[in-house]
């Protein structure tokens, strides 16, 4: 169904919001990290920083800073998940891209398949991030 309609934009932003319940703070890798720290994570530093962001209330509209907040996190994130983060980055792009498209009024199929696939990639790999934060930090979102 084409719709352009408050059910859309809370469609959207139901997703973005439930989304970021396994995402953490927006910061950024310390210059002095070793470039294996990089390759294969800082996991004291990533489970602080995702603690960090858990405790964050809101991140408001701004997309952009959830991203590179994601972003942030994949650099210290431990190479198994480092996919995972890839593809939470990727799925909020595709959700930024049919908000804005939405936003200035074009009408959004609620059934397009880039977004279908954009929100189960997501709760995927926000599942295996969010297992292994439970199983290695002692968190849970």
């Amino acid at each position: 169904m084409i719709v352009s309609s408050a059910r859309t934009a809370l469609t959207l932003g139901a997703l973005a919001v439930a989304s970021i319940s396994f995402t953490a703070c927006a910061g950024s890798e310390s210059e002095s990290q070793s470039e294996s720290e990089s390759a294969t994570g800082d996991p004291d530093a990533f489970c602080a920083m995702y603690e960090e962001f858990d405790n964050t209330e809101d991140f408001g509209d701004d997309e952009a800073e959830l991203v590179k907040g994601l972003e942030d996190l994949r650099g210290l994130a431990p190479s198994e998940l480092k996919d995972d983060f890839n593809t939470a980055i990727d799925s909020f792009k595709t959700f930024s891209e049919f908000n804005e498209k939405f936003e200035a009024g074009e009408e959004i199929d609620e059934d397009d398949p880039d977004l279908i696939n954009a929100s189960d990639q997501l709760d995927e790999s926000g599942e295996k991030i969010e297992d292994y934060v439970a199983a290695n930090c002692g968190l849970e979102s």
